[in-house]
């Protein structure tokens, strides 16, 4: 091999690294640690989960939770719901995939396939 050769190799190699790195830094999630959803667990009175068409709502009377749909009232384990409640006050956002509302079904994002949470508090004054 000449040394013609050996440079032609050498900035073609330093080209397609170049392009590599270009592709990549396109295709990472923007970073932004933040708090998905702010919710001070002492003044949660109901969570509605819906997913698939279905929606189950879950009420807090005094320090017991139950069951009030579907179907007729039934009471739960309150510690259950005391530690799903505390996982939703943890999540947070840790990078967007998409902010585009066109691609959310790309990503099962969408009113057909998204499972929904909605959770209500008691003014805290």
């Amino acid at each position: 091999m000449t040394n013609k050769h050996l440079t032609y190799l050498m900035a073609s190699a330093v080209a397609l690294f170049a392009i590599y790195l270009i592709l990549l830094s396109g295709n990472q999630p923007k970073s932004i640690y933040r708090d998905l959803v702010p919710v001070d667990t002492s003044l949660v009175s109901q969570v509605e989960v819906y997913k698939d068409g279905s929606t189950v709502t879950l009420n807090k009377r005094g320090d017991s939770w139950f069951i009030t749909n579907p179907g007729p009232e039934f009471p739960v384990n309150s510690s259950f719901i005391g530690t799903m409640i505390k996982k939703l006050d943890d999540l947070r956002v840790e990078s967007e995939i998409t902010s585009k509302k066109t691609r959310w079904a790309e990503f099962e994002l969408d009113d057909d396939k998204a499972t929904r949470i909605t959770v209500t508090q008691l003014d805290g004054h």
